[in-house]
C-alpha cells in the first residue's frame, strides 16, 4: 500500500500562524448571526409589502408592471476577515488609544 508524499510536521507556532491566517470571522452581522439577519430580512420585507401597497392604491395598472419588473435585493454572504488581520486591527486601536485617557485629563488641568 503506498502513501503520499510525506508532509513536514509543523510546530505549534507555525500551526497558530495558519490558522490565523486562515479562519475568519463571521462578522457581517457580528457573532450573533441569525437573530440579527431574520429581523433585518423582516423589516425589509415589510418596507417592500407597505411601498407595493402604496403602488397598488395610487395606479393599479402600473403596479402589475412595476412589479414583474421588480426583483428583490438578495442577502448574501461575504467572507469576513481573518482572525490575523482582526487581531492586528485591535492591537493598532489600542495602541493608538494609549494614553488617551492622561491627554484628556491633562487637557482640563
Amino acid at each position: 500500500m503506498r502513501r503520499g508524499p510525506k508532509r513536514k510536521r509543523l510546530s505549534p507556532q507555525e500551526k497558530k500562524a495558519m490558522s490565523l491566517k486562515k479562519d475568519r470571522r463571521a462578522d457581517w452581522y457580528g457573532y450573533e448571526t441569525k437573530g440579527v439577519r431574520s429581523k433585518s430580512r423582516a423589516r425589509s420585507h415589510q418596507v417592500a409589502r407597505r411601498e407595493d401597497k402604496r403602488l397598488l392604491v395610487d395606479d393599479p395598472d402600473a403596479a402589475e408592471a412595476a412589479f414583474r419588473l421588480k426583483q428583490r435585493r438578495r442577502w448574501r454572504k461575504y467572507a469576513g476577515e481573518t482572525v490575523g488581520d482582526h487581531i492586528a486591527n485591535m492591537k493598532a486601536v489600542r495602541v493608538a488609544r494609549h494614553g488617551a485617557r492622561l491627554r484628556r485629563r491633562a487637557r482640563w488641568q
